[in-house]
């Protein structure tokens, strides 16, 4: 082989090796975040919507977290989702239309179709990926909603002020669990109560930018059913605020 040619090869693999870690690297976790965003947290809190427009119907209370906590002693995501998944004896059931929530999917709540909850079972730490915020029908439509659970449950708050709000940066960064979600590359991914669907990297992840909202007056801080696994498995790493 001329040496022209074993140099042109060597390029060629070179380029081709560089276009699969940009692949790897950056298209795939945009594509996955994708998914998670539209499939996957919106298509909760589509179902939740439509579930409550249908109850309203019926004069049946909405399925908001904090109208459920108000009849069930909840302490975590998996428990409110179990219930959701459910006919209203807490296990998941086949027949999405004795659900409580017939349009929500096991599917829906974790990154791989594979380790979604079982019918007859419970959502399990392992089959969900999201925390969950209390919040209800009266909640401001940007408060967080949904939320990855690679970030620190306790972090989740309203905007202090309008100030915050136009100068986010000047707050402490909210935590991000840098090793749980690979798939996703130390991204968060979140969903408003209103239904919009967003995501930040770790080094823009503050406060004002996930919940630009400043706390109503009376309100009290926001309450979050955290994912059982972040308190039975706690993340390998936690980021600091300085890094």
């Amino acid at each position: 082989m001329k040496r022209g040619c074993l140099i042109s090869l060597l390029v060629v693999a070179a380029l081709c090796a560089c276009a699969f870690v940009f692949v790897v690297w950056h298209v795939l976790p945009r594509a996955r975040m994708a998914a998670l965003k539209e499939k996957g947290g919106r298509g909760v809190w589509i179902a939740i919507v439509s579930a409550n427009v249908e109850r309203e119907r019926n004069n049946l209370p909405p399925l908001w977290p904090e109208n459920v906590l108000q009849e069930h002693n909840f302490a975590t995501a998996e428990e409110y989702f179990t219930y959701l998944l459910s006919d209203g004896v807490t296990l998941v059931i086949a027949e999405p239309d004795r659900r409580l929530v017939p349009d929500l999917r096991p599917e829906l709540l974790v990154l791989n179709n594979d380790k979604a909850a079982k019918i007859g079972g419970k959502v399990t730490p392992e089959a969900n990926i999201w925390h969950v915020v209390v919040a209800s029908s009266n909640t401001p439509r940007d408060t967080i909603f949904l939320v990855t659970r690679n970030v620190n449950a306790s972090d989740i708050r309203y905007a202090e002020s309008e100030d915050e709000i136009q100068n986010p940066e000047t707050s402490t960064r909210m935590r991000l669990a840098k090793k749980l979600f690979p798939q996703i590359r130390r991204n968060a991914v979140w969903i408003s109560r209103g239904g919009s669907s967003l995501h930040l990297p770790e080094e823009k992840l503050f406060p004002a930018l996930v919940c630009p909202e400043v706390r109503p007056e009376g309100a009290p801080p926001l309450k979050t059913l955290p994912a059982a696994a972040s308190m039975r498995h706690p993340p390998i790493r936690i980021t600091t605020p300085g890094g």
